[in-house]
């Protein structure tokens, strides 16, 4: 699972996804995807209220801790 603070399109996840991939064929996992635990994609890097900001951010650490 790769997690990240930033939205989905800020950070590295579409950098490292193929990445991943290939990792995963090379270590005999063909055609298992990782997971992405993080914000939506959004047009800025946060939500601008620090209440909205701190739920995003219990729920996809949640996500990343439950999985």
């Amino acid at each position: 699972m790769w997690v990240q603070e930033e939205p989905q399109n800020f950070g590295c996840w579409y950098y490292i996804l193929p990445r991943l991939i290939n990792t995963l064929n090379f270590v005999g996992r063909k055609g298992q995807m990782p997971s992405y635990a993080g914000r939506y994609p959004a047009a800025a890097s946060s939500t601008g209220y620090h209440k909205a900001h701190e739920q995003e951010l219990k729920a996809f650490v949640k996500l990343a801790l439950t999985v």
